[in-house]
């Protein structure tokens, strides 16, 4: 299967797609269902890269999604906090998902109110018991819900290697780092081979 394009120029290649809501505005229920239909129909991609209004429609339709990707090894998203509620359902189709990126980018609100965006999944989602490798995640700020979502892979990620974590240098101030590390080096691992870097330092060692 070649890659599909919605929303601007990009290409991933066989076996990929990239879904992207086309717009930034408000979806309707309706507009989320459809997206999530189209989503549906991709149970046989090994990559997948789903954007924010992607994400949101997951969450803001009444069609749950209710597939799995059977063959997905590599899910890419883009997104800021408030849209990333729906990962959780993302993980739990994913049984032999490998590779986890998560790209932030800036909210739309002014940064004043955090909102506690990672609900924590019922279930432990199955990738995260047998096939969940990596997880990359650029425009890391520490707040609350980023905190909560990497405390949990890290606690139920069996297999996990490598949790990669990337500050966002206009939005992390450089005397809360230090703070942060501490922080993070306190996570529970499930793997034992697991390690965690915040900006290139291995926690672990760095305290």
């Amino acid at each position: 299967m070649e890659g599909i394009f919605c929303g601007g120029p990009n290409f991933f290649g066989e076996g990929s797609e990239t879904i992207s809501g086309f717009d930034a505005g408000g979806l309707s229920t309706g507009r989320c269902d459809s997206i999530v239909k189209v989503i549906r129909a991709l149970e046989n991609v090994r990559f997948l890269r789903l954007d924010g209004i992607s994400m949101q429609a997951l969450y803001g339709g009444t069609s749950p999604l209710f597939v799995k990707f059977s063959k997905l090894t590599k899910l890419d998203i883009e997104c800021h906090c408030c849209q990333w509620r729906s990962l959780p359902v993302m993980l739990g189709c994913s049984a032999v998902l490998e590779v986890l990126k998560i790209r932030k980018v800036k909210c739309v609100s002014d940064g004043s109110i955090q909102c506690d965006c990672w609900d924590e999944p019922k279930e432990v989602p199955e990738c995260l018991s047998n096939s969940l490798a990596t997880m990359s995640f650029t425009g890391f700020e520490g707040i609350d819900s980023e905190m909560k979502m990497v405390k949990y892979i890290s606690k139920h990620g069996a297999v996990m290697r490598t949790i990669e974590l990337e500050s966002a240098p206009d939005r992390v101030a450089s005397n809360t780092k230090f703070q942060t590390l501490w922080r993070i080096s306190m996570f529970p691992r499930f793997s034992p081979t697991c390690k965690i870097q915040f900006d290139g330092v291995d926690v672990s060692k760095a305290l």
